[in-house]
């Protein structure tokens, strides 16, 4: 191949060149990700150009390098929009990959007259992994060729050292498509001094040569002994201090800190005798609903990812696709079980769960709660008692309480699980009907349950002849190395209902859920077309073709690494800033926190004046029928960390230690 380019990529900016001022263009913030984006000089659409003529050749085209580099987001906006007499802003190109991101060669499209004027890309300033934090890499794009016009860029300050200079070439067969060195200044920096410095003191920690307590070497006798400069030593420690790994003390220099698992205990495992009950939180829900509407608060409240970490701009090209070429794709209904493709391409993906779906044992619902609800419905009758973790989500009690179904808790310890002996002796006392876990990414505690656990669950409600109802809802965002089995991989009667659905980890907008209810299919289409009829069908078009692309492990990918970096950073927050006695969960999967506070504290109350100071939080008695778990919250680490999550969480610290004075 052309260049070799390596990508681990954090955080991006992408120069825009050809006006007075240059501006700066975000690209794709999380992963391995990087996106070039390529504007006309005056910042004008194509259209006028002449590009509407060529727009097939260019998707073709766009279509052959995408294959080529074996990639699901290489973009092609122009060639749709010009097509249909749009005005697109330029030509956007992003380049993806997972684990280490390696891209090789670049693309050309020629695809306008002589007149098209010509384009440019800037120097990225610099692609950081923060997963290692090991290795910085700094690129110049000094010359991007478009319609025959090449424009060359000012040269980066720095000396570069040539990569290659062979060239490798892609002939279509009906289009003219190459793929050549446009990147011919690409250059690789050494990770900096200040990088491999601390690296050295993580790896001494790591390995026992430093522990917790151990002072470290002054930054005047480091900089001495290492032959660096101050602010070398200063920005290695700074770099380490962020991590977790070392801490100041005024007067006395730095030292190892105790790391986080041992320094901060998880919330309380409680026992309490389970019983049935009535939900009686709602008014306090509907509260918590419209904070999280509110775009005003520091979202640490509503369990949603950051929309900056979506495929948006991909999933509203298949969108725009999927009108142009079918424009009567909403003219009729897609009746249960749902679309065919879509369900196709979830019991292909239900292989990695353990479990072998086929595309007619999926039904596909307006998102996880109705796939919930029809679950319950199928399997129990107004004034069944129905067995739930305790704390579990809001939502479930919810749909519990309006069916006219009694909840009983059984209490849940934060890693482990719901405690099966007493699940066992509510089901002797209690005459229940069905349990709802979440078994891998539960809700709030984030908690994985081992496959033995699963099973164990699944036999014991088996032999009693209940209902297991599995909520899979976060399942995709388990931050292991493998995907997690689903406690459906065990059943063999039919009798565990999974529900899930893609507004977690997708687009929560499409409200697009599903269901394999095993035994009681035939009821859950029933009660499906009672209840909506069907399932919108352009949601389910566009979700189904995203899956088939392709593309849709590798983002899952980038978007656990992304997450997982979320809950690391806002877990020591809250460790640092939260009063003494606090209690953290450490989540296997998804982004939510479950955090005990002090005995005395009211989780109402810091909710209220948490929403005050424009932060939203949710308060922990409303994950419970009996109005337990009032000294804690949950707090969602979807959005990406900011100078405004570290201020509120800040401010939730002051605000809790303040309550506590009053109580």
């Amino acid at each position: 191949m052309g260049q070799r380019l390596v990508l681990l990529a954090h955080e991006t900016e992408f120069v825009q060149v050809g006006g007075e001022s240059p501006t700066f263009i975000e690209g794709d913030e999380f992963g391995a990700a990087v996106q070039l984006d390529v504007f006309d000089e005056q910042e004008r659409g194509l259209r006028g150009n002449g590009f509407e003529q060529h727009a097939p050749q260019a998707e073709a085209a766009m279509r052959a390098v995408d294959n080529h580099v074996e990639d699901d987001g290489f973009v092609n906006e122009i060639g749709e929009d010009a097509r249909e007499g749009g005005q697109p802003a330029g030509c956007r190109i992003t380049v993806r990959d997972d684990q280490v991101g390696v891209f090789n060669g670049a693309a050309q499209v020629v695809a306008g007259p002589a007149a098209t004027p010509p384009f440019a890309l800037a120097h990225v300033p610099q692609l950081l992994d923060v997963r290692t934090g090991q290795t910085i890499y700094e690129l110049e794009f000094s010359r991007f060729q478009f319609g025959g016009h090449e424009t060359l860029q000012k040269p980066h300050n720095k000396d570069f050292a040539s990569i290659s200079t062979d060239a490798d070439s892609l002939q279509c067969n009906q289009y003219r498509c190459i793929i050549d060195n446009l990147m011919r200044n690409l250059a690789v920096v050494k990770p900096p001094l200040y990088l491999k410095l601390a690296r050295q003191f993580e790896e001494q920690i790591e390995r026992g040569a430093l522990r917790p307590g151990d002072r470290i070497p002054s930054v005047r006798w480091l900089s001495r002994r290492q032959g660096v400069s101050i602010s070398t030593v200063l920005e290695a420690y700074m770099w380490l201090e962020n991590r977790g790994a070392i801490e100041s003390r005024p007067k006395s220099g730095f030292f190892v800190r105790v790391p986080f698992l041992k320094s901060v205990p998880e919330p309380r495992f409680q026992a309490p005798s389970p019983r049935p009950a009535s939900y009686s939180a709602g008014s306090v829900v509907a509260e918590v609903v419209q904070a999280a509407h509110n775009p005003a608060t520091v979202p640490l409240g509503a369990a949603l990812p950051d929309p900056k970490l979506l495929p948006i701009h991909k999933l509203n090209q298949i969108l725009r696709g999927i009108v142009r070429r079918n424009p009567t794709h909403s003219s009729g209904y897609e009746f249960s079980p749902g679309v065919e493709e879509l369900r196709r391409q979830i019991a292909r993906r239900s292989l990695a769960y353990g479990c072998g779906f086929s595309p007619a044992e999926i039904v596909t619902t307006n998102g996880a709660m109705e796939a919930l609800n029809l679950s319950l419905r199928a399997v129990a009758r107004p004034g069944d008692v129905i067995a739930l973790e305790s704390p579990t989500y809001f939502g479930v009690l919810e749909a519990v309480q309006s069916l006219g179904m009694r909840a009983i808790e059984i209490p849940t310890h934060p890693s482990e699980g719901m405690s099966c002996e007493m699940l066992e002796n509510a089901i002797r006392k209690h005459r229940i009907k069905a349990c709802v876990i979440m078994a891998n990414g539960h809700n709030p505690l984030g908690y994985v349950l081992s496959d033995e656990v699963k099973k164990r669950l699944v036999d014991l409600t088996g032999k009693h002849e209940v209902a297991l109802i599995e909520d899979n809802i976060y399942g995709d965002l388990a931050f292991g190395a493998r995907q997690p089995k689903l406690a459906k991989a065990f059943d063999r009667k039919g009798t565990v209902l999974v529900c899930s659905s893609f507004s977690k980890v997708l687009a929560p907008g499409f409200r697009v859920g599903w269901v394999q209810p095993g035994c009681y299919q035939a009821e859950v289409e029933r009660l499906k077309f009672i209840n909506t009829v069907a399932t919108p069908s352009l949601p389910q078009f566009v979700i189904a073709e995203y899956l088939a692309s392709g593309g849709y492990e590798r983002y899952l990918a980038r978007l656990r690494i992304a997450l997982a970096e979320n809950v690391r950073l806002v877990s020591q927050a809250a460790a640092k800033y939260f009063p003494e006695g606090t209690g953290i969960t450490r989540p296997d999967a998804g982004y939510l926190l479950w955090v005990e506070l002090p005995k005395k504290l009211d989780s109402v109350k810091l909710f209220r004046a948490a929403l005050a100071a424009n932060i939203s939080i949710v308060p922990g008695t409303i994950f419970s029928a009996t109005g337990r778990f009032d000294n804690c919250i949950r707090i969602s680490c979807g959005y990406r960390w900011s100078d405004s999550i570290d201020r509120a969480l800040v401010t939730l610290g002051r605000l809790a230690r303040d309550l506590l004075r009053e109580s």
